[in-house]
């Protein structure tokens, strides 16, 4: 039954702690920094400390961290109140002192890892490290987290609580031998500072775990190379992220590769780290991977033409979507790459589409995708859900015109409002292995106002195309 009373004593709190109602709000001023790391959580530590041989770099965040902590975002006005704050300490102090699924299972072994978690006072950072930055099977791993405790008895309880193993005996420097899963833990608690430092590794040692806290304690501080994406992907620091030097792994991956997978030799040459995760930039949250590249070679087979983002919205967009089609030029910048790094056979497959829709249609492949692009988005605001392709050359779009008209489609315009609207209705050719079939029927409808050649956008499954005159600009929405 208390197991119950606290999943709704916890609900009630979280709301409470989350909303507000007019003049019902007792409470907004902002809790100090320091009042946030302790009763929630603190910010992360060796994201700006991690050793210059640092392979691997993983974030991930708390309990409470996750649930309740400012992390970058529009909601950290409210996460930083101290009405926030105190809601979440008083919380936290139940879980620290109550048994919650003891009478239910008869054992204390839940509710003692429940404490853990509950103790957890930051981000948990594990740290690869490998000498020369180059992946060896056995790489030393750091690990570090925060603690409520101060007590080094009490961090011992919890960490054998999270890794159902036995609890370490710390010595008089806080150090201790442990095994996890029958693997060997160097164990650091430093009661000063709640923190726990682990480290796995062939043969850790006490003295090598002191070593390596040594060495980031004297290090000048310098920049490492995963600070510069992590933090593109989570500012605030209590996401997740993991980082990786993709250089590291480079002889284990390139052995693998055979010359028949030439364009992912391309990426793993050219891509120095690979970072993936969530979090909190500049007042949002971020879901993001990113790459970074040295000489990216490898670009070559995507679009590259140069976006712009000015599509007009009726309020605050919800979401929006962005996406880059290649144009022309794309195109064959594309299968040049593809010509070099494969051979004349490797595009045979797009000469034969090329020459059957040319014959279809008139017009060539290239022909067809010269008018638009290079943005495709889809974004959702107050007038409803859309979807725009820009159209760039409107000569080029005129030519994609004269073709379908030329083929049997059907071209009309008629004045409505300030704008005008398109129609253009055209019959498919019907596949060569359906005789009797008449075609599939395309419906094109626009809307255009004068507002230097910008098409309006209207909801519905219509497809909204600008005016063909000379206004520069424009959107195929």
């Amino acid at each position: 039954m208390r197991f119950f009373n606290w999943l709704t004593a916890l609900a009630l709190a979280m709301t409470l702690a989350g909303c507000g109602h007019g003049d019902e709000v007792t409470s907004t001023a902002a809790a100090d920094e320091t009042v946030v790391a302790q009763h929630i959580a603190a910010g992360p530590w060796l994201r700006d400390r991690l050793p210059a041989d640092t392979i691997g770099y993983l974030r991930l965040p708390s309990l409470w961290g996750l649930l309740s902590a400012p992390n970058g975002k529009v909601a950290d006005t409210m996460f930083a109140s101290q009405a926030h704050v105190d809601a979440v300490a008083a919380l936290r102090a139940g879980f620290a002192t109550h048994p919650i699924l003891s009478e239910v299972l008869g054992t204390d072994t839940a509710d003692a890892a429940i404490r853990a978690l509950n103790a957890v006072a930051g981000p948990i950072e594990i740290a690869i490290v490998s000498p020369g930055r180059v992946a060896t099977p056995a790489p030393q791993v750091l690990i570090t987290l925060p603690l409520a405790t101060r007590d080094p008895q009490v961090a011992a309880a919890h960490l054998g609580a999270l890794s159902r193993s036995e609890p370490p005996m710390f010595d008089a420097q806080g150090f201790a031998m442990t095994s996890i899963r029958d693997t060997p833990i160097a164990a650091h608690f430093q009661p000063d500072s709640g923190r726990l430092f682990l480290l796995t590794g062939t043969a850790p040692q006490p003295g090598q775990l002191q070593a390596v806290l040594g060495s980031i304690e004297s290090a000048d501080m310098t920049e490492h190379n995963a600070r510069v994406l992590e933090r593109e992907i989570d500012e605030g620091g209590q996401g997740f992220v993991i980082w990786l030097d993709a250089q590291s792994v480079k002889p284990w991956l390139m052995t693998s590769l055979t010359g028949d997978r030439l364009w992912m030799r391309h990426v793993f040459e050219q891509t120095q780290a690979v970072a993936y995760g969530w979090g909190g930039v500049d007042g949002h949250g971020r879901l993001s991977l990113r790459l970074q590249l040295k000489d990216p070679a490898w670009l070559r087979y995507l679009p590259q033409h140069a976006r712009r983002l000015d599509v007009g919205s009726a309020g605050e967009p919800g979401f929006v979507f962005a996406m880059a089609v290649p144009v022309a030029e794309d195109v064959v910048r594309i299968l040049e790459a593809v010509r070099a790094d494969h051979g004349d056979a490797a595009i045979a497959g797009w000469t034969q589409v090329d020459n059957e829709v040319r014959r279809q249609t008139g017009i060539g492949v290239a022909d067809w995708l010269k008018p638009f692009g290079p943005e495709l988005l889809a974004f959702n605001d107050d007038a409803g859900m859309f979807s725009a392709l820009r159209i760039h050359d409107r000569a080029a779009w005129q030519t994609v015109l004269d073709a379908v008209v030329a083929k049997g489609g059907n071209l009309t315009s008629r004045k409505l409002g300030p704008g005008e609207i398109h129609h253009l209705a055209w019959a498919l050719p019907a596949p060569p292995a359906e005789p009797g079939a008449t075609g599939a029927r395309l419906r094109v409808v626009g809307a255009v106002l004068p507002c230097r050649g910008q098409a309006t956008a209207h909801a519905g499954p219509h497809v909204h195309m600008p005016h063909t005159g000379p206004q520069p600009g424009g959107h195929f929405s």
